[in-house]
């Protein structure tokens, strides 16, 4: 046997989820077109999505057209400054994310975990580097009870 048709390289272990790729092929996580894989955006909704980068609001994450440096505050910051220290997200909450994150939220859509926690981790690198806990918001437990996971 050579290279990857070898037991011990992972193709038997990706070959029960190709042949259901054939029957049932992975779909964007925005639009339900086919995609290369399971977890992935398709190319239009990719473009779609509006990624949050540096330069960005200090605390809240808002974010800037170009640096201002230091640790620069967004107005609504400046205005009323928030009770948390930092936060951050992966995208502008818009009409292109908008569905994703719904379906997430109330379609059981669990198969974009992956790529939320990827996005998310991007996004939060700088503070989970500084974090000495992380510890999750609570779901109250209706929502738990409806959304079956938290």
């Amino acid at each position: 046997m050579v290279g990857s048709a070898m037991p011990g390289s992972g193709f038997l272990r990706r070959l029960p989820r190709r042949a259901l790729d054939v029957v049932l092929p992975p779909q964007c996580l925005g639009c339900e077109a086919i995609v290369d894989e399971a977890g992935a955006l398709c190319p239009r909704c990719w473009n779609a999505i509006q990624f949050i980068a540096e330069p960005v609001c200090w605390a809240c994450g808002f974010p800037f057209a170009y640096a201002l440096g230091g640790h620069a505050l967004c107005g609504a910051c400046i205005r009323e400054p928030p009770l948390f220290a930092r936060a951050r997200a992966a995208f502008v909450y818009d009409d292109a994310s908008r569905r994703l994150v719904l379906t997430f939220k109330h379609g059981d859509r669990t198969d974009a975990a992956p790529a939320f926690a990827e996005w998310m981790a991007r996004a939060g690198a700088e503070l989970l580097a500084d974090a000495h806990v992380i510890a999750p918001v609570p779901l109250h437990w209706t929502r738990l009870f409806q959304r079956r996971y938290n």
